[in-house]
């Protein structure tokens, strides 16, 4: 066994501030950093350089997700607001303003026809092609997750509950019940036929979602 430090591949400077999130292309060949410094940077892998700087938040950038097609990106920031971007070009395309405090987690839905954003204990769902909001509840913001076929979102919605919702019907169809602490992370299987849920009561559940 190596040192861990044989382990790393690639060390990419050029933030002015602490780096708050990170995402993978679908392709592979790059990713998106989001900072402190109130940017975010797309870096191309096989340089380790900074091929794309987005400018434009007024706050720290928290969360960022690359499109599946890979032809948009979506930032959230302290200054409230989520933006859409060309990874190319460097310009947004649509800011979106919801949220009446910093946007934790930003995820597209499967084929990219919605985007969510979660923060101020509020999640939000967006038509990215309109910037319209069709849907909006209540929810803790931690973690906020699609179902495989983007038809359902699950979210905790107080510190033991996790409620699903129905993107079409915008009606919640499930509540799950049984965490004795804060739900702190989601995860979908990729068949959407079970929920993983991870808690501060020391315990992993996971649920029949159908």
């Amino acid at each position: 066994m190596g040192n861990d430090s044989d382990r790393c591949l690639s060390t990419l400077t050029g933030h002015s501030d602490g780096v708050m999130t990170v995402d993978w292309s679908p392709d592979g060949s790059q990713v998106v950093s989001g900072s402190g410094d109130k940017t975010a940077k797309i870096w191309d892998l096989a340089s380790n350089k900074c091929i794309t700087t987005f400018e434009g938040h007024t706050g720290t950038v928290m969360s960022a997700a690359w499109s599946h097609d890979g032809t948009q990106v979506a930032t959230g920031s302290a200054d409230n607001t989520v933006k859409i971007w060309d990874p190319k070009t460097g310009v947004f395309s649509a800011s979106f303003t919801g949220h009446n405090d910093t946007v934790m987690s930003v995820a597209w839905s499967t084929g990219d026809r919605w985007m969510l954003s979660s923060g101020g204990n509020t999640v939000l769902i967006w038509d990215p092609a309109i910037a319209s909001l069709p849907a909006g509840d209540n929810y803790y913001d931690h973690n906020v997750v699609w179902s495989p076929d983007g038809k359902q979102v699950a979210s905790p919605t107080t510190l033991e509950t996790v409620t699903v919702l129905d993107i079409a019907t915008q009606e919640t169809v499930m509540t799950l019940q049984g965490h004795s602490d804060w739900v702190r992370w989601l995860a979908w299987d990729y068949k959407g036929g079970k929920l993983a849920t991870a808690s501060h009561d020391h315990t992993v559940k996971i649920w029949r979602m159908t």
